[in-house]
């Protein structure tokens, strides 16, 4: 009897990953990634010409912590936004990976 739990649970949860998939390669995050866009352009271009104090290039170092990824990337989108440059990366954990798919200019692929 266990053994046959045991393919079930296996079996669902080969089913729930597939949907999770489907749900992340669907065609509608495409269009949120291209509001988010739109949003952070129209919010940088309602700055211009007010004084600032963020440099035109910059070293980038992402904290560890899964879901403050969220954070750094929204940071970074914003600030490349701006038109910083960025130099160098570094990071702990999750932000290694951040830091890595900036590096490799992968970054829009991942959002």
């Amino acid at each position: 009897a266990l053994c046959l739990l045991l393919i079930q649970y296996r079996r669902m949860c080969g089913q729930a990953f597939d949907h999770f998939v489907s749900l992340l390669d669907d065609a509608f995050w495409d269009g949120e990634v291209a509001g988010i866009r739109e949003y952070l352009k129209e919010t940088v271009e309602s700055q211009s010409g007010k004084a600032t104090s963020v440099p035109t290039e910059l070293d980038v170092v992402c904290t560890g912590g899964g879901f403050k990824n969220c954070y750094s990337a929204g940071v970074i989108l914003a600030l490349s936004s701006a038109g910083v440059a960025f130099r160098r990366f570094a990071g702990a954990s999750a932000g290694a990976q951040l830091a890595f798919v900036m590096m490799t200019g992968q970054f829009d692929d991942c959002l």
